[in-house]
This record gives structure tokens, C-alpha cells and sequence, in this order.
């Protein structure tokens, strides 16, 4: 008997989420797992002020992996890298869940495939670096006119822009999730969905040339 298909895109992060494609379902899309724990940190005065540490949260991760273990399962993981301006312990934190979660995937049977940024938004026209740039100057010229930026500002508009270009698309898929798009927090989601449509036409491609 053949096995159910499954496509699932990942976007890494804490505030990210995992997106799946069973068959001809509708998309499941679950936040990225996480649970936390109490710590203490020095503040800038040099006093020890309690914190939270966020991580992955293993098991519940595995429990929305495991129920896809006797399907074929193709996952397309956001390749993970050293963010600007990103502090060391964020990017252990996200380099170790990183890590895991490609673990987890492969333990599992599952096929893996790593996948840039720049690959899977070719996919889609508006998330371009041609198009984002031309519709962030066009709001930057709407609203301040003349008015000059610098490049790192530029870059945080940009990466902003991308994301809320993310989320209208992935409303504009599946209007029936529009909700789940809806908050400027809520690209994750949106990305991990995307993912999960550029995986479902890579398995397609390579359906068709087999």
C-alpha cells in the first residue's frame, strides 16, 4: 500500500512554526513549541533581575512529528545562519534548536531537505529583493518624502517589509487562514506555510522528472 505524502516546512526560531501538507487536507500549522524557564541576568546598572529563557520544547515538537511516522515525509528546513546584531545566546539558542530539529527529522526516517531564504522567496514574486526594495522606497518616498536612511536602517525596513509581504501572500493562498496571518507577529506562521508550498512544488518537480 503506498504511503500518504507529506510535506512539511519549518521556520526556525522561536517565534516560528512548522506547516503541513498531508494529501489533499487542508494545512496544519502549529507555532513552534517552546517552553521556558526562570534565570537571573545583570542589567546594564550590573543588578541580577529575573529573566526567562525560552527553548525548544522537544517532546511536544516529536509528538506533532510522530504521528507522520509511517508516511513518506519530505521536510524543508529554513537554513539557519549568524543574524546582524544578533546576541550570542539567541543565536546558540536558535543554533541548537536548529541542530535538533534536523535530528529529530532525520531520526525519524523523514527526508530532509535544508533550504536558504533567498531560494524557497524566489518562488514567490513579491517576496523578491527587486520587488520588496521598490515597494519600500515607494512608502518611505510616500511618507517622508526626501528623506535619506541609513543602510542598516534600510536593511531593518527591508527584512520588515519581506515579512509582512509573507503574510498576504500566505492569506492570499488560503483565504481560510487569513486569521492566522493577521497579527505583524504572525510571519512565522506565514513563512513556515510558504516553505511548506515550495516544498509541495520541489516534490512535484521531482515527481514529474522521474
Amino acid at each position: 500500500m503506498p504511503k500518504n505524502i507529506v510535506i512539511v516546512g519549518i521556520d526556525c526560531g522561536l517565534k516560528g512554526a512548522i506547516a503541513i501538507i498531508s494529501g489533499q487536507n487542508p494545512p496544519q500549522i502549529f507555532d513552534m513549541p517552546i517552553s521556558w524557564k526562570p534565570i537571573k541576568r545583570k542589567n546594564k546598572a550590573g543588578k541580577m533581575i529575573p529573566r526567562k529563557k525560552f527553548y525548544y520544547d522537544l517532546p511536544a515538537i516529536m509528538t506533532v512529528f510522530r504521528k507522520y511516522v509511517k508516511d513518506k515525509v519530505y521536510i524543508f528546513i529554513e537554513k539557519q545562519g549568524v543574524r546582524p546584531r544578533e546576541g550570542a545566546i539567541s543565536a546558540m539558542t536558535i543554533g541548537q534548536g536548529y541542530g535538533t530539529l534536523i535530528g529529530l527529522a532525520y531520526g525519524l526516517g523523514f527526508d530532509v531537505t535544508i533550504v536558504a531564504p533567498q531560494i524557497w522567496k524566489k518562488m514567490y514574486d513579491g517576496l523578491n529583493t527587486k520587488t520588496l526594495k521598490e515597494s519600500l522606497e515607494k512608502k518611505m518616498k510616500d511618507i517622508d518624502g526626501a528623506k535619506e536612511y541609513s543602510k542598516e536602517k534600510i536593511s531593518r525596513l527591508l527584512k520588515a517589509e519581506g515579512k509582512t509581504r509573507a503574510r498576504e501572500i500566505a492569506s492570499l493562498l488560503y483565504p481560510e487562514l487569513a486569521d492566522r496571518f493577521a497579527d505583524v507577529k504572525q510571519d512565522g506562521p506565514a513563512e513556515a506555510l510558504l516553505i511548506c508550498q515550495y516544498g509541495c512544488q520541489q516534490h512535484e518537480l521531482v515527481q514529474n522528472r522521474n
